[in-house]
């Protein structure tokens, strides 16, 4: 599993057969975006002259699970240096 621990500074005789050493399993989720909306009933709003109303979020990459705290984010190509971006949305569709 491990390589041999060298004492020289020859190159030549590193030893660099492979190693699992620093390899991780680093499995990932991430929540890309979700909607949810709800629509009023009609009867609700019929007495204050409404049509329709919605209200809704908006979100995206709200959540991410890492089985490792240093994982390089696979859909970056900056290392892992920089967060991920989250976003949220809230509104109010009103029909009148």
């Amino acid at each position: 599993k491990f390589g041999a621990v060298t004492t020289t500074s020859n190159i030549a005789s590193w030893d660099y057969r492979a190693s699992t050493l620093t390899h991780y399993n680093n499995r990932f989720g991430r929540m890309k975006a979700i909607t949810l909306g709800y629509t009023l009933p009609t009867a609700w709003l019929s007495k204050i002259k409404i049509e329709q109303l919605r209200v809704y979020f908006n979100g995206n990459d709200l959540f991410e699970s890492k089985s490792y705290p240093y994982t390089i984010d696979p859909e970056s190509n900056a290392y892992g240096l920089y967060p991920i971006n989250r976003s949220w949305t809230v509104g109010i569709d009103i029909t009148f």
